[in-house]
C-alpha cells in the first residue's frame, strides 16, 4: 500500500479527501488538535503537529510516497496581528514539507492554493493565465503564491500538483 501524508485533514477539503483515501492508502495526518479530530479507520495514523510553529522533520515518518498539503492557517483574515502565524502555516511550513518530501522519497506533491492569486476581475481566469504579483494581492494570497513558486522549483524531485481552489464552502 501507498503511504500518504495529509495535512489539514480536519479542514473542509482534507475531511472529503480523507476517507476516499484511506481504503487504498496508508495516511498519516497532521492534525493541530488530536483530541478534537474523531475520524478512526485502521489505516490511519495521526500525528499531533503544528505547523503554525516552527517544527521538526523527524516527526515525520522517514519514508513517504505522496504528499497532500490542504493546511492553511486559521488566522488568514488576522492581518498584520497573526502575520507570523500565516506565513509559517502557509509558506515556512510548505518549504519544510517540500524538503521533507525530497528527503522521503515522495514522487508526488499536492499543493493546495487559491484562485484568489489571479486577481480581480470579472473575466474567467484559466490556469494558462499569468499570475503577476502586483503587490495588491494581500499578506494570505501572497503566502499562496509564494508556496506555488517555492514548490515548482521542486519539480526536478518530484511531480508538483498546484490546485487553486476557488470560494470553497459547505457541504
Amino acid at each position: 500500500m501507498k503511504h500518504v501524508l495529509l495535512t489539514g485533514a480536519s479542514g473542509l477539503i482534507g475531511s472529503a479527501v480523507l476517507p476516499l483515501l484511506l481504503n487504498d492508502h496508508i495516511v498519516t495526518v497532521l492534525v493541530h488538535r488530536p483530541e478534537a479530530f474523531t475520524f478512526r479507520h485502521k489505516n490511519l495514523h495521526i500525528i499531533p503537529f503544528d505547523l503554525s510553529a516552527p517544527w521538526n522533520a523527524a516527526l515525520l515518518p522517514e519514508r513517504m510516497d505522496a504528499v497532500i498539503h490542504l493546511a492553511q492557517s486559521a488566522h488568514f483574515r488576522d492581518f498584520p496581528e497573526k502575520a507570523a502565524s500565516v506565513f509559517q502555516t502557509n509558506t515556512a511550513s510548505t518549504v519544510q514539507l517540500l524538503d521533507y518530501a525530497q528527503k522521503a522519497g515522495v514522487k508526488h506533491v499536492v499543493l493546495a492554493s487559491s484562485g484568489g492569486i489571479y486577481g480581480t476581475g470579472d473575466q474567467q481566469f484559466r490556469e494558462s493565465d499569468q499570475v503577476v504579483s502586483r503587490g495588491d494581492l494581500g499578506f494570505y494570497l501572497g503566502t499562496k503564491l509564494c508556496s506555488e513558486v517555492l514548490a515548482e522549483s521542486y519539480a526536478p524531485f518530484y511531480n508538483v500538483l498546484i490546485l487553486r481552489f476557488f470560494f470553497v464552502y459547505g457541504k
